[in-house]
C-alpha cells in the first residue's frame, strides 16, 4: 500500500481505503497523530495497492482532529470523483421514456464531471419515471438500477458501471494456508425462501387499464417472501425480478472475508478459491475491497460472496 498527496509519498498511522459493491464512491481515510496539521482539504490522495496498481485518486474532502497542544490525530477523509454523482441534485426535472436505459441520462450527468458510463439498466416496459427538480439523482439511478437487478460502482478514478454479477475472472487462486493469510466464513440459510413473489401495479396510461394486483413469482413452497415494487410492471418483469430476488439471496447467503498481501484484486470479479478445511473449492465473486495499515501491518480484506 503506497500513499501520495500531491505526488509525494507519505506514512500514517493508520490508514484505509475502500470499494464496496453497495456504495457508488470509493473512500479513503488515513489517521495522522502529530503536532501539526500536515495537509488540507482540496489536496490530491492517490493510493495504490500491494501491487503498485491505482486504488483509489481523491481529493481531502474531510478533515477532524482531536487532541491538544502536545499531539492530536488528524483524520483525513474524502471520495472519487463518484462523489459528484452521489451527491448531485437534479437542476431540472427529466422525465423518463418507457424502456429507456439510464446509460444515456446518467452519462448526461456524470460527463461535466469527466466521468464516464458503461453497462446498462432498462426502465420496465411500462414505468414512466421522473427525476425531480431538486432530487437526489443518485436515489433515482440506484432505483432503476435494482428494478434491474442491477448495481452502480465506480472504479479508482470514479467512472461507473452497471452490472449485476462479474462477467471477468481473475487468473489468480486464493487458496487458504497458502496466500490467505486468515479468513471469516458466514454460510447462513435463515433467509433463504423457497418462494420469491414480486408484486406490482400496470400503468394505466400505457394502455388505458388499471391492474392493481400484477405478480410475478419464481420458485414454490410455502417460505414466500414478497416485495412490492414502486415500478408498474408486466407479470414477466414480476418473475424475472422475482428470479433476481432469489439469485441476491443465494448470493449474500455465502461470505467468505480474507486477508492477504500481494493480491489485486477488482470490485465484482470473480476468483477461483480453496479452502480444504471448509469444502469450498469453486469460483466467488469480490463484493468488497479495503486496504489496510494499522502501525506496522499492512494487509488488503476481501469479501466474497457466492457467484450464481
Amino acid at each position: 500500500m503506497k500513499i501520495l498527496i500531491d505526488n509525494q509519498e507519505y506514512f500514517f498511522d493508520e490508514s484505509e481505503a475502500v470499494a464496496d459493491a453497495n456504495s457508488i464512491a470509493r473512500q479513503f481515510t488515513l489517521v495522522d497523530i502529530n503536532k501539526n496539521q500536515r495537509f488540507t482539504k482540496g489536496q490530491t490522495v492517490k493510493i495504490f495497492d500491494d501491487l503498485d496498481i491505482l486504488f483509489i485518486v481523491a481529493d481531502i474532502e474531510y478533515i477532524e482532529v482531536k487532541g491538544n497542544s502536545e499531539e492530536s490525530t488528524f483524520i483525513y477523509a474524502g471520495r472519487n470523483n463518484a462523489k459528484f454523482i452521489v451527491d448531485a441534485y437534479a437542476n431540472k426535472t427529466t422525465q423518463f421514456s418507457q424502456g429507456q436505459d439510464i446509460n444515456s441520462v446518467l452519462s448526461e450527468v456524470a460527463t461535466p464531471f469527466g466521468i464516464s458510463v458503461t453497462g446498462s439498466a432498462k426502465l420496465p416496459k411500462q414505468d414512466i419515471r421522473t427525476i425531480l427538480i431538486g432530487e437526489k439523482i443518485s436515489t433515482a439511478f440506484i432505483e432503476i438500477a435494482q428494478t434491474a437487478g442491477k448495481i452502480i460502482t465506480s472504479d479508482a478514478k470514479g467512472n461507473l458501471s452497471i452490472e449485476f454479477q462479474a462477467v471477468n475472472e481473475s487468473e489468480d487462486i486464493l487458496e487458504y494456508g497458502t496466500n490467505i493469510l486468515h479468513r471469516d466464513y458466514i454460510n447462513n440459510s435463515t433467509e433463504l425462501y423457497e418462494k420469491y413473489t414480486i408484486v406490482s401495479q400496470s400503468n394505466y396510461l400505457f394502455n388505458q387499464q388499471q391492474d392493481v394486483n400484477v405478480q410475478g413469482s419464481y420458485g414454490s413452497g410455502k417460505k414466500e417472501k414478497v416485495k412490492v415494487s414502486k415500478s408498474t410492471l408486466t407479470i414477466n418483469e414480476c418473475e424475472k425480478l422475482a428470479q433476481i430476488e432469489y439469485k441476491k439471496d443465494i448470493r449474500k447467503s455465502i461470505s467468505y472475508e480474507v486477508k492477504t498481501n500481494n493480491v489485486h484484486y477488482d470490485l465484482n470479479k470473480t476468483f477461483f478459491i480453496k479452502d480444504v478445511p471448509l469444502n469450498i473449492n469453486e469460483k466467488m465473486n469480490c463484493k468488497t475491497i479495503i486496504l489496510s495499515q494499522k502501525k506496522d501491518e499492512f494487509y488488503t480484506k476481501a469479501i466474497f460472496e457466492k457467484v450464481v
